[in-house]
């Protein structure tokens, strides 16, 4: 696991009144930064998985369901759509 300090470069250091060699807790640099968690970027990136893989999985089971439909058509031997 990476480690949890960070090394700051030249645009927070006037803020935290650091040198450039000055190491930093993560939990320290984020507030200045303005930055989000790291557990809420995960969280989001999973539930944005999450819906891709909802899709995907919605468009094979549409795929699925027009291929058994033009089956039983050809195989009832139906011009139009067969209910």
């Amino acid at each position: 696991m990476k480690d949890s300090f960070t090394p700051l470069k030249g645009e927070c250091s006037d803020v935290l009144a650091a040198g450039r060699g000055d190491w930093f807790r993560n939990e320290d640099v984020r507030p200045v930064k303005q930055t989000a968690p790291v557990q809420l970027k995960m969280r989001e990136q999973r539930l944005r998985w999450f819906a891709k893989m909802t899709a995907v999985d919605a468009i094979d089971r549409m795929k699925t369901q027009d291929y058994a439909r033009e089956k039983k058509e050809k195989k009832l031997g139906c011009s139009t759509k067969c209910s």
